[in-house]
């Protein structure tokens, strides 16, 4: 093992090599091994004087330009990770240089989220659904429409209260029990309206095909049930293999809605 020598001792074995001379020249001068030698013959010597960092941000790397270009493009696409934002505007510097100079100038970009611009192929897509479903005999007027909701309520009375509503005025009581989640689901149409299908369980595809064929089969509707086409959102539970043969079975024809057909 080599031994660590102080620095004065590092100084006199490089200046020694400087000279020209050999390493076994030198161990012998000095009185060391000649693995000690090779070994600090071309380390950096340090200094007794603290090393100074700067962590300010290097103004020469982003001009005032730079600053404009950083908010022209935050206003206009949504941007989670100072890196990336970086690469697009193909900036000099290190991503830790940048990262301080958005600190610096309080840039945040959480701050900048919106909503995605509407897409006109999401048109296109509802276009080619409605002719599609148009072209194999579904009308309008043979549509039926399902969806589900979450009410969530508190206390022991079981005073349940929907997600979207404003709760104010709660009782003491009230506010320090546990709460309580409700999923419901229903189905509607033109002439007819399905019986509320309630559980306390979350939905999964079991339980939202049980309630789809019960509330559909047994249902007394006219035009009869296998003149009808049901449309269902891009939800999970809605498109569960294992469930969708069950669905087939009950003489039930099932669509999905084309994405964001909500908005």
């Amino acid at each position: 093992m080599v031994p660590r020598l102080s620095l004065s001792n590092q100084r006199k074995i490089q200046k020694e090599r400087r000279k020209g001379k050999g390493r076994n020249e030198t161990a012998r001068h000095l009185k060391v091994s000649v693995n000690t030698v090779s070994k600090y013959s071309h380390t950096l010597i340090v200094t007794d004087r603290p090393r100074v960092v700067n962590h300010k941000p290097q103004s020469h790397l982003y001009p005032n330009k730079t600053l404009k270009n950083v908010q022209l493009a935050i206003k206009n696409k949504t941007y989670s990770s100072a890196i990336q934002l970086k690469r697009d505007l193909k900036l000099p510097g290190s991503d830790r240089s940048f990262q301080r100079f958005l600190k610096a100038n309080k840039i945040g970009l959480h701050k900048h989220h919106k909503v995605p611009p509407f897409q006109p192929h999401h048109i296109k897509n509802r276009f080619d659904f409605a002719k599609e479903t148009l072209s194999k005999g579904y009308l309008p007027d043979l549509c039926l429409f399902d969806d589900e909701k979450t009410v969530r309520g508190r206390g022991p009375d079981k005073y349940y209260r929907s997600l979207s509503e404003k709760d104010t005025q709660r009782p003491e009581s009230e506010s320090r029990a546990h709460p309580i989640k409700l999923n419901i689901w229903g189905c509607v149409g033109v002439g007819f309206k399905s019986n509320l299908f309630i559980t306390e369980e979350n939905i999964n595809g079991r339980i939202y095909t049980d309630a789809l064929i019960n509330g559909l089969t047994n249902a007394q509707m006219d035009p009869p049930l296998d003149t009808r086409v049901l449309l269902s959102d891009n939800a999970g539970w809605h498109k569960n293999k294992t469930e969708l043969p069950r669905i087939e079975l009950a003489n039930i024809s099932h669509k999905f809605l084309p994405p964001l057909s909500a908005t």
